[in-house]
């Protein structure tokens, strides 16, 4: 087989390669912060979500202790445990 004959390479032709490979990873990197952007506003979403739920349990605790307290009031009450 012949040789075949080897181009040269230009340091322009060189220097377009390279930017063209950089404006690649500059559209990836552009697109990875987009993605990482949408992925920080649904953990602050899940963030807010539970806080609130963890306030509605909280509060249902609170309210389930007290009904509990009233209930053994009025049974200690009834047996004479307490006045």
């Amino acid at each position: 087989m012949p040789k075949q004959p080897t181009k040269k390479l230009t340091t322009e032709k060189l220097f377009e390669i390279t930017a063209s490979g950089f404006e690649g990873v500059h559209e990836e990197l552009g697109e990875l912060r987009h993605q990482i952007g949408g992925v920080m506003d649904e953990i602050q979403d899940v963030k807010k979500t539970s806080h609130q739920i963890l306030a509605a349990v909280s509060a249902l605790t609170e309210h389930e202790a007290e009904e509990t307290r009233k209930r053994l009031d009025r049974l200690e009450r009834h047996v004479g445990i307490r006045k």
